[in-house]
């Protein structure tokens, strides 16, 4: 059994300060969602470990700083689950290795504002398959990595 954390989500970050998300088709909401990378974590990795690598699965990009923003009970009411949340800079391009099961359309580097105004309209219009789509910004973890990463003066 894992002790700890059983899971992290990553917030990708350039040095212009745009957050790297995911615009994800998830089937418990029949919707496109916008969320940051996220993900189990294995038994013999550390979450520092399990952030770096599902970045780059789900992304494509790799980091040389890891800094913990913090830790979030997302499902607090249904689950024991704790996530912890890292925030990952000096990004670099390598490559996807994603699970055939993540339905990811693509990722896109989006400002603090623009996250902001999302969450408050509760979707942004994406292109999607040469359409623009509403995709849903719902995400806990999205939500309490800009609070983390702006309280402590990192955005």
């Amino acid at each position: 059994s894992i002790n700890g954390t059983c899971g992290v989500s990553v917030m990708g970050v350039t040095k212009n300060k745009e957050i790297l998300v995911i615009v994800i088709f998830r089937h418990a909401t029949r919707k496109w969602e916008l969320e940051l990378p996220r993900g189990g974590r294995d038994p013999k990795e550390t979450s520092q470990e399990a952030a770096l690598r599902e970045l780059e699965e789900e992304t494509g990009y790799q980091g040389n700083h890891c800094k913990q923003l913090g830790s979030i009970a997302a499902e607090s009411g249904f689950l024991s689950a704790i996530t912890d949340i890292f925030f990952v800079s000096e990004l670099s391009l390598t490559k996807t290795s994603r699970d055939e099961c993540e339905a990811i359309d693509k990722c896109h580097f989006l400002s603090k504002d623009v996250l902001k105004q999302a969450f408050t309209k509760g979707f942004i219009l994406i292109d999607i398959n040469g359409q623009k789509q509403k995709v849903f910004c719902r995400d806990a973890y999205l939500a309490s990595s800009l609070l983390f990463a702006e309280t402590q003066g990192l955005l």
